[in-house]
């Protein structure tokens, strides 16, 4: 293939894809994944953020500063988001074996274990990690089982990014998101 007809046909396949964007979600109380098989409820002085259609469809973020729209949160800001994957628990079978995985990700500076948890009346495992840059981010996890084979198992999770100036305050509000996700039950292989 031609150089030229290369740069035409990569330059097609980069106008057709699809654009994604960050948008409020649907509800401004509520986000529902009906993907994952779960749903969320919004505290009424948080912003509900998504990406946009048809991009996939994985959860929501929430900002913690005062915002009048959607932005990119990972980039330095203080977030709360709740997400969630396939294939997450192929080589971890419970959640405290895929938070060790997770948690020790990324080159913390200190790990704090996280037992005792729940998530929608399921036991959740997870960490608060802080950093050498300072920002602190505070993670859950649990595990639907849809079906024996683990790696079709479903990894919610839910996590904050905040700052030691911030922490006290976020985590009461982390605390009240926790209480408002609702997971859809095993199937029946668990």
């Amino acid at each position: 293939m031609s150089a030229g007809l290369l740069a035409k046909a990569l330059l097609l396949v980069t106008m057709n894809a699809p654009t994604c964007a960050e948008v409020p979600t649907l509800d401004p109380r509520g986000y529902r994944n009906v993907d994952y098989e779960f749903s969320v409820k919004i505290p009424r002085s948080l912003l509900g953020c998504m990406i946009s259609p048809p991009c996939p469809n994985h959860g929501l973020w929430m900002p913690l500063e005062r915002v009048s729209s959607c932005v990119d949160s990972h980039d330095g800001h203080r977030y709360i988001d709740v997400d969630a994957e396939y294939n997450s628990a192929f080589e971890a079978a419970t959640p405290a074996r895929l938070a060790t995985v997770e948690c020790r990700w990324r080159g913390a500076r200190h790990i704090t274990w996280l037992i005792g948890e729940k998530i929608s009346g399921r036991r959740a495992v997870g960490c608060r990690r802080d950093f050498p840059d300072g920002h602190i981010e505070v993670m859950l996890i649990v595990l639907r089982k849809t079906e024996p084979w683990r790696a079709r198992w479903i990894g919610i999770s839910a996590d904050l990014v905040t700052t030691p100036a911030h922490y006290r305050a976020d985590i009461r509000t982390f605390r009240r998101v926790l209480r408002g996700i609702w997971v859809h039950p095993d199937g029946p292989h668990r």
